[in-house]
């Protein structure tokens, strides 16, 4: 799967390079909620996982730029509320970069990309008690902070209630080639369209 997302983000810049000649197209900001691996994370100590609806705060924002009448090219970045892990001692935040190619339809837009998903996990150090089965035994916790990376695909669908906003649906696919290691999250998320700010031109969509 790796060797898809490159070629596919290969792809995308290469047509980046029209899409500049064309300009921008729009600029939006927008917020949202994410939704991590739903039933792959354990939540407690009885091996319960989060739902599909276990909603976590994020912002996003991103450029459009016309490549070709109604095909577009998007570039975006999303960050989730840092928070907790399962233990309090842990910190953790997640962070994306996002490549898409677009096509646009009347009021929708179909997306599909790649990008890159960070995670960073900070602790400051000291003991976990954890259940072993037949008691408990102290783990040591890490000092520090690590940073975990991986390779997505995304694809999406984005609709325009109004000319100036929108509400948006996208899964972010792991390891999407393997059946075992395939796992999904999904964001859900409004934006506001501010046009091409580097421009007196207002972006424009039919209803």
């Amino acid at each position: 799967m790796k060797s898809f997302n490159l070629v596919l983000l290969s792809v995308l810049f290469v047509v980046s390079s029209n899409a500049y000649s064309a300009g921008i197209k729009d600029s939006y900001l927008g917020l949202g909620s994410y939704t991590l691996l739903p039933g792959k994370v354990q939540t407690d100590e009885n091996g319960d996982t989060n739902g599909i609806f276990d909603l976590e705060p994020y912002v996003l924002g991103g450029l459009e730029y016309q490549v070709y009448e109604d095909w577009s090219l998007i570039g975006e970045a999303g960050l989730v509320k840092p928070g907790s892990g399962r233990d309090p001692k842990i910190s953790k935040m997640t962070y994306f970069l996002l490549l898409s190619g677009a096509y646009n339809f009347m009021d929708w837009v179909f997306r599909l990309g790649t990008g890159i998903s960070m995670t960073r996990i900070s602790s400051d150090g000291g003991t976990q008690t954890l259940n072993n089965g037949t008691g408990t035994t102290d783990f040591p916790m890490p000092d520090g902070a690590s940073v975990s990376q991986n390779l997505i695909t995304t694809f999406g669908v984005e609709y325009y209630f109004h000319q100036e906003m929108s509400t948006r649906l996208e899964g972010h696919y792991f390891n999407l080639a393997s059946d075992d290691a395939k796992t999904l999250s999904y964001t859900l998320s409004f934006s506001y369209h501010f046009g091409n700010i580097f421009s007196d031109s207002k972006k424009v969509r039919k209803r």
